[in-house]
């Protein structure tokens, strides 16, 4: 790509101060300098586009920051780095110049600007085959602006130039972007996230569309999180929570999401039945686990389980209990459906660390949709279930980039 000083010169100085806020002014410093080489390098090793490309600032932005990252020597996590574009999107200038947009009141701006790529695509796209593929579909949504892509440069890119795991943070900018436009970004695919498209339904904020559940929302590209952002914390709580299933078990799942603990509790009980609220991550763990005859899926409400009383020797409601308005109405429904002497299990997010500061992951998905009722640590989320009665439970704190506690709790 032709080198173009202008977004470097602009951006370089909120990284910076960003940097050097949450981390060091050694660190803000050494990105700084190193990475303004490593701009030229990567500019140097991208695609041309070709001009005029409305698309093109896309990817000098991408750039910008993964140049800060690699001049980093990458010492921030790509999670970190996620945190810094997010507070250079969220500075006043670019605050202000998104802002000027309301997608409440033209909802099919990016609709119109997507249309507008394609016809110069259509005329350029021979001589600069590496760019966005994007294709329309008017009968799936008739609110906001739909489009999708099939190809990404950025994405292709990131991954010849071995920085693939910046893609997520990457992603994570659409969302901040069209928010910051008085908008919400509904996706379920992204092709660096493994699927063959990257969609986009942007409505209004205050549109009907955008009260749809968040969780719907991110049910294709949440096992990003799971396997790659916070893939240690999880390979442990796999761990955990399958040495507590027994052979003869008919196990219960709450919020199964998209069947990461499914997956593992399946071939050691005698059945599990997954239910969650989201319809979306329901179809992602009928996908994931299509291969077990004894797992059956379900849509459930957790606050008004339809089974019996003592229906199953082991429950698990895992990263849910911080979600609800009425935690112990739920938990009392988890104890009703289990047996006696049966077991509850009830893996929780820490949100906040032990001074109780809330965690920036917490922070950023919560900006994005994720309803945060409860921030947990360690010590209060064993408080909680002792004063909802649970006096004997079994705990196990599992560190990382977004720390579990497990509660293990024992039906009497």
């Amino acid at each position: 790509m032709k080198y173009k000083g202008v977004y470097w010169s602009l951006f370089a100085p909120m990284i910076r101060n960003s940097i050097a806020e949450r981390y060091s002014k050694e660190l803000a410093d050494r990105s700084i300098k190193r990475g303004k080489k490593e701009y030229r390098k990567l500019l140097a090793h991208a695609d041309e586009l070709g001009p005029g490309n409305p698309m093109a600032s896309n990817a000098y932005f991408a750039y910008v920051f993964a140049a800060a990252w690699l001049g980093s020597g990458r010492e921030m996590t790509p999670e970190d780095m996620g945190q810094v574009m997010t507070d250079v999107l969220e500075g006043p200038l670019l605050k202000k110049v998104f802002g000027m947009t309301d997608l409440n009141r033209d909802p099919k701006k990016w609709y119109r600007d997507m249309k507008k790529y394609d016809r110069w695509f259509r005329r350029h796209g021979d001589r600069y085959p590496v760019n966005w593929n994007v294709s329309f579909d008017e009968s799936l949504h008739s609110e906001g602006s739909y489009y999708y892509f099939t190809r990404c440069p950025i994405c292709e890119f990131c991954e010849r130039e071995g920085i693939s795991e910046l893609m997520p943070a990457l992603c994570a900018t659409d969302e901040v972007m069209f928010r910051l436009q008085h908008g919400k970004l509904h996706r379920e695919h992204t092709i660096a996230g493994g699927d063959d498209i990257c969609d986009y339904w942007v409505t209004g904020d205050g549109s009907s569309g955008s009260k749809g559940m968040f969780w719907d929302r991110v049910a294709g590209v949440y096992d990003i999180f799971t396997d790659l952002i916070n893939a240690k914390v999880h390979r442990r709580l796999k761990q955990v929570v399958a040495l507590q299933i027994s052979s003869d078990d008919e196990v219960l799942e709450c919020a199964c999401g998209t069947g990461m603990l499914t997956e593992v509790v399946a071939p050691l009980c005698k059945s599990i039945t997954a239910t969650d609220f989201s319809p979306k991550m329901i179809k992602q763990t009928e996908k994931k686990c299509r291969r077990y005859s004894n797992v059956t899926v379900r849509n459930a409400d957790i606050l008004a389980l339809d089974f019996p009383d003592e229906r199953f020797d082991v429950v698990i409601a895992a990263n849910v209990i911080h979600l609800l308005d009425e935690p112990i109405k739920a938990l009392s429904e988890l104890d009703r459906v289990c047996r006696k002497g049966g077991k509850l299990i009830i893996p929780t997010y820490m949100n906040k660390d032990s001074k109780g500061k809330t965690s920036g992951f917490a922070s950023t998905v919560g900006k994005a949709g994720a309803d945060f009722k409860r921030q947990f640590t360690f010590g209060s989320y064993k408080e909680f279930f002792a004063n909802a009665g649970y006096t004997d439970g079994e705990y196990t704190m599992i560190e990382g980039r977004v720390p579990c506690a497990v509660a293990v709790l024992r039906k009497q």
